[in-house]
């Protein structure tokens, strides 16, 4: 079967039968909504949300053109047509399934009856993934007929209390009226970038998409972080409140979707192009107040302060590929280092030793006897296999506290998921850290900024030596967040610095000094702070006092580290008797797959001393020639 398209619905709008183009003999529907409606309710398999997002692009980038013929013009009004159906389709689905609910409820009214229970007047739900009959009450037609619009306007609100008595007029009117043929495809447009694209960040982001029949919000709907909280609290409101015996509740609320081309995708069979591609740095785009005498009580703020933590922030930034299976096999491939190195990699012979078969001389200067000349062997690469870890996240909250108080749930949950993101971050840091090795303990410089600068610089040039790379090639620097303030306030105290060398320095030019280095580096968080298990480090619970004594910084090429991810991440939320008992449910649960491989190549770990000192070299004296000048003892 063809995929559904938007020109299908188009076409449906137009009086098409089954999305099929209409002929020259054929007639607008009276209500051309409707008509889309019903064809979408014929088909539940279609993507819903792709569809409108397509018509509302189309209709956008149309209407930027000008829309100045009679076939524009009916291409906007159709694709108008098109937009009030999917509405009037959701709405159907959604009075549907209140009516399924409501139905629901009854029926465990009437169970709790039979055997003894208090039967609840409030609303009870049930598994709310079953599918919704697209005739399951004639109440929901209603409902859908009532959001429909004036296909003539081209998609304005939902006018429920409308007059009947113009209807017939409108119903033939529109019959008189002759379809006007719209082929998309051939209408003339101009592109226009959507608001969701206008970003200074093109990197494709996770996508949470709510599941079916969640209050409030459409299938398929394009949650944030908030609203997906939300979403998880409006599904558990539905909850069974009273015990029922063996009976046990697992609802979708979102899913979240990691988005990987084709390329990046790793099923068993081709890891090591996907992590070869993901590595490709080719293809990215260069006080409180107490008063006292007050008769009246305290009023209770039940608002909460909302939420400071970001998901997106301070995270390592690394190729990305999806593990379709258990984890991933990849070898790293020959060493230039190993290869110059190695005996039989090339040789020299002078004369006498060629006429005294002698042997030979190695490109490095050590001595191969015989008369036989070295050649070096390509060796079978060995391959390794790294498995997947399973990371996730499960909140339970009480059932009467929630009801009573859902604001702390939901932001509960919101900040769980943000946590998530970060556990994520320091996995992967760690991860990283235990593949470079044991750290190399450089003191470089007698003031922080000197000893760090010192070390990235000596580093990425030995590094580039050991891979003969180009002198100009950059690396990946990675540094705690922390450590931009550190820089700061040794330039704050640096000898010789005027008033605004010392106090303004920017994180631009704190940037800039790293780049003069060649170096990308990335500044971020979940690693050698309280949250990675640093005591006393930054974020503890005890206000920091000091600058920390020593800085990890870690040094590679773009590439070397790959992470893999599942495709999906599943948000559900689940209710179970056994913790029903203890009047509780879990509120969210997260789970997905992630492992961290070294690719290739080498990381090094650098730890170096940190003085906050400002200190600088000592001034000496020299003469006129520029020498320095020797003091007399």
């Amino acid at each position: 079967m063809d995929p559904i398209t938007l020109q299908n619905l188009i076409n449906a709008a137009q009086g098409g039968v089954d999305g099929a183009a209409p002929d020259a003999s054929a007639t607008a529907p009276a209500e051309p909504a409707k008509a889309v409606a019903e064809y979408l309710a014929a088909h539940p398999e279609i993507d819903v949300a792709a569809l409108q997002a397509e018509a509302v692009k189309s209709f956008t980038e149309i209407s930027a053109a000008g829309a100045d013929s009679d076939e524009s013009l009916a291409a906007v009004e159709a694709l108008a047509d098109v937009i009030d159906g999917v509405k009037v389709e959701q709405e159907r689905v959604d009075a549907a399934g209140e009516v399924k609910r409501t139905r629901l409820a009854e029926l465990s009214n009437r169970v709790k009856a039979a055997t003894g229970s208090d039967a609840p007047e409030g609303e009870d739900n049930a598994d709310a993934d079953a599918t919704v009959d697209a005739d399951a009450d004639t109440g929901a037609e209603a409902a859908a007929d009532a959001g429909a619009v004036d296909a003539g306007e081209g998609g304005g609100d939902v006018d429920a209390g409308a007059s009947t008595e113009a209807a017939p007029e409108a119903v033939a009117a529109s019959a008189a009226k002759p379809v006007k043929r719209v082929r998309l495809s051939q209408i003339p447009r101009k592109t226009v970038v959507m608001p969701a694209e206008n970003t200074v960040d093109t990197k494709p982001r996770a996508t949470i998409i709510a599941s079916a029949d969640v209050a409030g919000f459409g299938q398929g709907t394009s949650l944030t972080t908030s609203d997906l909280a939300r979403a998880a609290n409006v599904k558990l409101q539905g909850f069974p409140s009273d015990f029922i015996p063996n009976q046990e509740y697992s609802v979708p609320v979102a899913s979240i979707s990691i988005p990987f081309e084709e390329q990046l995708t790793a099923d068993g069979k081709n890891d090591q192009e996907a992590i070869d591609y993901a590595a490709d740095t080719s293809r990215l785009k260069g006080g409180s107040l107490v008063a006292g005498g007050w008769c009246a009580p305290s009023e209770t703020l039940y608002e909460l302060g909302g939420i400071l933590a970001d998901a997106g922030a301070g995270l390592v930034d690394l190729p990305e590929v999806q593990a379709k299976r258990g984890g991933l096999r990849f070898t790293e491939g020959p060493d230039y280092a190993a290869i110059y190195g190695d005996p039989t990699f090339g040789f020299i012979q002078t004369e006498p030793q060629s006429i005294a078969g002698t042997g030979f001389t190695t490109a490095t200067g050590g001595t191969v006897t015989g008369t036989e000349k070295p050649f070096y062997r390509v060796p079978c690469p060995e391959f390794t296999d790294v498995r997947a870890e399973a990371v996730g996240l499960g909140v339970v909250a009480g059932i009467l506290a929630n009801d009573a108080y859902p604001e702390v749930t939901q932001e509960v949950v919101e900040h769980g998921l943000i946590a998530h993101a970060h556990r994520i971050n320091t996995r992967t840091l760690n991860r990283q850290a235990a593949l470079s090795g044991t750290p190399i303990a450089l003191a470089l410089g007698p003031s922080a900024t000197t000893s760090v600068l010192n070390a990235v610089d000596i580093q990425i040039s030995d590094y580039r030596y050991a891979n003969r790379m180009a002198d100009n090639a950059e690396l990946e620097v990675v540094l705690p967040l922390w450590g931009k303030p550190v820089i700061r306030a040794d330039q704050a105290v640096r000898n010789g610095s005027n008033v605004s060398e010392a106090l303004e320095v920017t994180d631009q030019k704190i940037e800039a000094w790293f780049r003069a280095r060649n170096a990308r580096v990335q500044w971020v968080y979940d690693w050698q702070d309280a949250f990675s298990g640093v005591t006393g480090g930054f974020g503890a619970a005890t206000p920091i006092t000091a600058w920390p004594t020593t800085i990890d910084i870690m040094i590679y090429k773009a590439g070397t580290f790959v992470r893999a991810r599942g495709e999906i991440i599943n948000v559900s939320a689940m209710y179970d008797t056994v913790n029903l008992k203890k009047n509780d449910y879990h509120v969210i649960f997260i789970e997905e797959k992630l492992l961290v491989i070294k690719r290739r190549w080498k990381s090094r770990l650098v730890r170096v001393p940190l003085a906050v000192n400002g200190a600088v070299g000592a001034a000496r004296e020299l003469d006129a020639q520029g020498k320095i000048v020797v003091t007399t003892p």
